[in-house]
């Protein structure tokens, strides 16, 4: 018990050494402005958590069902007014969609969707939706589709964590959760962008509301099997979208087993496990056996981890084309993986420790200091329009400054709650702690594997639920024995 205690701490502390130092690494890249501004921000969203305490929890709930649905009609404002062409991997996948949905093949796209195998769940999750929703129209388009998809998943990403923290801490946590989602501009931006990023946002937002259920209070054994199978199902999605989504499980089994009702919880555990490693296993049998994708070359082309800890390494971390087609010109995976590992043993000789360290920091800046989240760069190659996103949200756009600052005001102001927020959990021992901890290790395990692999600020996008409920409780955190006096 006291060994499973000490981990647990030795754990909250290291999150919050890491939270501390991702801020402070990416403080000077904000400006004195963008800080003020996100100081003041910080302060007024307080002042409405703290006045949200002498608020019924009818009057909060009110206000959360009207946020959410004006919410969804700018989602899906948003989302068509910036409508542009897929191109890059968005557009690979997009044509591998329309593929699967002709022909119920990938003749012309095979090579690629066996090199990123993981981009093949996603072709068909888009393709087997736009042939659900032909049932209801039969006039929709590949590319509308694939946006009504986008619409649904990032609403509905935005509803379920507002429920579970609603659930789980309160009307009041839920309302601040809202408001912290919606002032992350990237899910406004990427609307659009029908790609992993944003189709997993459900994903993780629901393992948090499975959490939430099974946490809130003791459960019956049923229950607490049922919402295992369900948080395993979900897992196995979320992998096969996006596989970091699925973090939220990962740290959800860590947290869980290091806590002192590890044995209350060991039946959803198991459960979980059981039904992940069953969904894998039928899918599987099932990939192996279809004719959509020739599965007997997947080992000719694919790509293997190896390559992209190696992008991880040049330059900024970021994607590598001379690297990537290097890797192309090999054959099989262990030729290709071979390869890397040369070419990363070289590259840490070259760096040395200092360089090394200097590269971390460059990476770190490269990744988390985009309060965009590199949306803009993909709106960049829309159709120059003059609608009123477009306005605001592309590059050209005439008040896109003034969108990006304060998107760099919303996004450092994250950042700080995260790391503050870390830092209250060492010395917080407050009731039910065990679902925010749980979003903090996911987060901190999003924040090593971009240490390591090959990144840039999109691939935050997946997490937005999660520092959104992260910042919620920080901010929510002054007023919590009000709270417990008003319930």
């Amino acid at each position: 018990m006291k060994a499973c205690s000490a981990a647990q701490k030795a754990l909250d502390v290291l999150i919050a050494l890491t939270f501390s130092a991702i801020f402070l690494v990416c403080l000077p890249s904000a400006g004195s402005a963008v800080l003020r501004c996100a100081l003041y921000l910080g302060c007024a969203l307080a002042l409405v958590a703290w006045g949200g305490t002498y608020l019924s929890d009818r009057v909060l709930d009110i206000a959360l069902a009207l946020l959410l649905c004006a919410y969804a009609y700018l989602i899906y404002t948003a989302a068509f007014q910036l409508k542009l062409e897929p191109a890059w991997d968005f557009g690979r996948v997009y044509n591998g969609a329309k593929e699967i949905i002709i022909n119920n093949s990938m003749a012309h796209t095979n090579n690629y969707f066996l090199e990123s195998y993981n981009n093949f769940f996603t072709a068909l999750y888009i393709g087997r939706f736009v042939q659900f929703a032909a049932n209801f129209t039969s006039s929709i388009s590949v590319l509308d589709g694939g946006i009504w998809l986008n619409i649904i998943s990032i609403v509905l990403s935005v509803v379920l964590i507002s429920l579970a923290a609603r659930f789980y801490f309160g009307a009041r946590f839920g309302l601040m959760t809202a408001l912290c989602c919606m002032l992350s501009l990237p899910l406004i931006s990427y609307s659009p962008v029908f790609y992993t990023d944003t189709l997993s946002l459900p994903y993780v937002s629901l393992a948090v509301l499975l959490l939430a259920l099974l946490l809130k209070k003791e459960r019956a054994l049923w229950l607490k099997l049922l919402l295992g199978a369900l948080s395993g199902a979900c897992a196995f999605m979320a992998y096969r979208v996006k596989a970091n989504a699925a973090f939220v499980l990962v740290a959800a089994f860590m947290v869980l087993l290091l806590s002192k009702n590890r044995k209350k919880n060991i039946s959803f555990l198991v459960s979980a496990a059981a039904l992940c490693a069953l969904c894998f296993v039928f899918y599987n049998i099932w990939i192996r056996n279809t004719d959509i994708l020739d599965y007997e070359n997947l080992d000719e082309y694919r790509l293997p981890a190896a390559h992209f800890v190696y992008m991880g390494l040049v330059g900024s971390g970021g994607y590598n084309g001379p690297a990537h087609q290097e890797m192309q010109t090999y054959s099989g995976t262990a030729a290709k993986t071979e390869r890397s590992l040369e070419k990363i043993e070289s590259a840490l000789e070259e760096y040395g420790f200092s360089g090394f360290m200097e590269h971390l920091r460059a990476k770190t800046v490269y990744t988390w200091s985009d309060g965009l989240m590199y949306s803009h760069m993909k709106l960049a190659q829309s159709e120059k329009m003059y609608t009123f996103f477009h306005n605001w949200a592309s590059p050209y756009g005439l008040r896109f400054s003034e969108y990006q600052r304060f998107g760099q005001i919303t996004h450092y102001l994250m950042l700080f709650c995260l790391a503050a927020g870390a830092i209250r959990a060492v010395f917080f021992k407050g009731e039910r702690q065990e679902l925010l901890k749980i979003a903090l290790t996911a987060v901190f395990g999003l924040a090593l594997l971009l240490a390591v692999w090959e990144t840039r600020s999109r691939y935050l996008v997946n997490f937005i639920p999660l520092f959104a409920f992260c910042e919620a409780a920080f901010l929510c955190g002054i007023s919590r024995r009000r709270d417990k006096k008003k319930g």
